[in-house]
């Protein structure tokens, strides 16, 4: 029970997911030429062997073993055949040439009125955002130097009230040169007027290059995972180790690091107090630990500087670092936070050239050669790059404010919603498709099935609105790329009927065949690529 309790979970969202789509696809072709009378043979979920099946009418409605797809077969489809007088009235092909372009687009359309109705469901339960508080920011961006702080909550900005996260880089995209925003921090109400800048667009599936931002705003802040170079520390000496990750002081919950030295900086001097933290011992194993220790000398720093994780296998592991090394210098290049680390490398790296790290073990220094190798991998814009790299993760990660559900407020706001999130994704796929075919994106950020159940799976353990919202933006790909003008899918279908109404008679079957085939050897290749770069992805990735 427990192993199929186990697939269920893995593979149950990816059939739920990917069925749901081809039904509501297959089913407006099926509908569609049942309303114009053509007789549908086969109604069908899935290619291959049949598992279960029924007739109903003059229509066998089958689920077959392969879940990638589905098809309905119509009565007279096939150009070359000969169909008896008395059977056309049931023919697909003796139908006019506009019930059978509306018969053909209407698979794609179910997929987008699908996106539709899932978009004004999400608006009326809530989208999933996040809570509109300001992470880390650092003393020298404009963000700290305008006034705005650490854990600020944004209530307003240029007068308009703020939901969300997403709301702030909305209207701070649409301001010009200053953005007035009003928070809240420690019960007061605080207005500031912050200067803007045009800077390159993070969202590169953006029609928008460019857009208004604010240095220094994030909603990232450092998590409160800490490391000692003093062995002298309180927290040392009570059991406490580098890179334990601190969730409780007394009874007070710590979600940040800044929250974590706030606490700290509370307790009466000499006093005894109480910590519990999370200790990875080994891949993906842990424990809760408790300690007691007294507020004297409670000497501790960032783990930003640490080394998280060593890649097996990988150049950092065959020299010799590991877990907890702190890393005090790259070469001659001193390392002050990860990002100088990642920086160093790529400068000074390349594949047969050493670099020497300076690092702290055990309260030591000492010297380690790594010769970097250089892989392939996606840079912020997808675009594909070779970096010298040597296999090593940060001993932090960042946090999240609190996940919120906003709602669009009643049915006409959710109705409006679901119009506006269908076109943005709509516009954003065409984007995504236009810059891998200008090479503006790497070809390898292409994802198939594999890469569908991944993310299916993915969100389904988050919650449903986040699946449905996945559903949604499925359900546009498959709309925009069946429209695609390649034969063997429904945009060429449209291209020869088009053809056909335009000049009064229909495209030769021989020429038809011919685009066919390399309709099909087109469609072959795309989803071997695609299937290429999911197994590259998910089961050959290296560091």
């Amino acid at each position: 029970m427990t192993f199929i309790y186990e697939q269920l979970q893995n593979f149950g969202p990816f059939f739920l997911l990917l069925g749901l789509l081809i039904f509501i696809h297959e089913l407006g072709h099926f509908a569609v030429a049942r309303f114009f009378g053509v007789r549908v043979e086969i109604f069908s979920i899935g290619f291959g062997k049949t598992i279960f099946k029924f007739k109903r009418g003059d229509t066998e409605y089958r689920l077959s073993i392969i879940p990638l797809g589905g098809f309905v077969k119509m009565f007279g489809d096939n150009p070359t055949a000969v169909v008896p007088l008395e059977e056309q009235p049931y023919s697909f092909i003796h139908k006019p040439v506009l019930p059978r372009i509306a018969i053909v687009v209407a698979g794609p359309i179910m997929n987008l009125i699908l996106a539709l109705f899932v978009f004004l469901g999400i608006g009326l339960y809530g989208e999933p955002q996040t809570e509109a508080q300001l992470g880390d920011i650092p003393e020298t961006t404009v963000a700290y130097q305008a006034g705005l702080r650490s854990g600020d909550k944004v209530l307003k900005i240029n007068s308009q009230i703020v939901k969300s996260f997403d709301d702030t880089l909305d209207l701070i995209a649409k301001s010009e040169t200053f953005a007035d925003i009003k928070v809240a921090r420690d019960g007061q109400f605080l207005e500031f007027k912050v200067p803007t800048a045009l800077k390159p667009n993070p969202n590169i599936l953006s029609s928008d290059r460019t857009i208004p931002q604010i240095e220094g705003w994030s909603m990232l802040s450092a998590d409160p995972t800490i490391a000692f170079a003093d062995p002298n520390s309180d927290l040392f000496v009570a059991g406490v180790r580098n890179l334990d990750e601190v969730q409780k002081i007394n009874e007070t919950k710590i979600e940040t690091a800044r929250d974590l030295k706030k606490i700290l900086l509370e307790i009466p001097k000499d006093s005894e107090f109480s910590i519990t933290v999370k200790r990875y011992e080994k891949e993906k194993t842990e424990k809760t630990l408790s300690f007691k220790a007294l507020a004297k000398n409670l000497a501790f720093e960032s783990s930003e500087k640490y080394i998280g994780r060593v890649q097996p296998g990988s150049p950092a592991a065959k020299a010799g670092l590991v877990r907890g090394d702190k890393i005090l210098f790259i070469g001659p290049t001193e390392i002050l936070k990860w990002e100088n680390l990642i920086e160093a490398v790529k400068a000074q790296g390349s594949e047969g050239k050493a670099i020497v790290f300076k690092i702290l073990r055990d309260f030591k220094e000492q010297e380690i050669t790594i010769i970097p190798q250089m892989k392939s991998m996606m840079n912020e814009k997808g675009q594909e790059i070779q970096r010298p790299i040597v296999g090593i993760e940060p001993g932090f990660y960042f946090h999240v404010p609190t996940q919120i559900y906003v709602p669009a407020g009643g049915l006409m706001a959710s109705l409006k919603y679901s119009g506006q999130q269908t076109w943005k994704w709509t516009v954003w796929t065409i984007n995504s498709i236009k810059r891998v075919v200008q090479g503006e994106v790497s070809h390898k950020n292409l994802g198939g099935f594999i890469t569908i159940g991944q993310v299916a799976k993915e969100s389904f353990k988050v919650g449903w609105s986040y699946f449905f919202q996945m559903m949604g933006i499925i359900s546009i790909n498959l709309f925009l790329l069946n429209l695609l003008p390649i034969p063997v899918l429904d945009g060429g279908h449209l291209v020869f009927y088009t053809i056909e109404a335009l000049r009064g008679k229909p495209v030769s079957p021989q020429k038809m065949e011919i685009a066919f085939m390399f309709g099909l050897v087109l469609m072959l290749s795309l989803v071997g690529l695609t299937l290429f770069n999911d197994i590259q992805r998910v089961f050959l990735s290296g560091w």
